[in-house]
């Protein structure tokens, strides 16, 4: 078992919130709210975004008449939870790096491709929505 970090916990909530079709209304709304309610440039209004909608969006879910996936959602998930080095679902086996360290194969290798807004500097007031392809090595199997 272990106890995750205020940053670690809150982006898993994010990436989950912001991965589900049952959210999307919203996250629409809460962008709609942002972008009227500031003057900033777009990279702030995004960022402004990216850092308020969990708490908006479990105020909102209490305050609504939402369905018990959604509510559960918006509460997040536990603090404590368990992590394993090696794990295997739907068929796919995955190890952690460490694990994968006196393994003649390997299986930590990892590749997420994520629908993202991206900014070229703070300054920029067209991002563009891209999907990006992430590269990297699996270092935490946690549940």
């Amino acid at each position: 078992m272990i106890s995750l970090d205020h940053k670690s916990l809150n982006q898993a909530h994010r990436y989950i919130l912001f991965n589900s079709n049952d959210v999307q209304q919203y996250i629409r709304e809460h962008e709609d709210i942002v972008n009227s309610h500031s003057r900033k440039r777009k990279w702030n209004k995004a960022k402004s975004h990216n850092n308020d909608f969990i708490e908006w969006f479990e105020t909102c879910a209490a305050n609504d008449d939402v369905s018990d996936f959604v509510n559960g959602l918006s509460r997040g998930p536990n603090s404590v939870a368990k992590n394993f080095s090696g794990y295997v679902i739907n068929g796919y086996r995955f190890h952690t790096r460490m694990r994968d360290g006196r393994s003649k194969t390997q299986n930590s290798g990892v590749t997420v491709e994520a629908i993202t807004r991206s900014f070229a500097s703070s300054k920029d007031e067209r991002p563009r929505k891209d999907s990006l392809t992430y590269y990297g090595a699996i270092t935490d199997i946690v549940e």
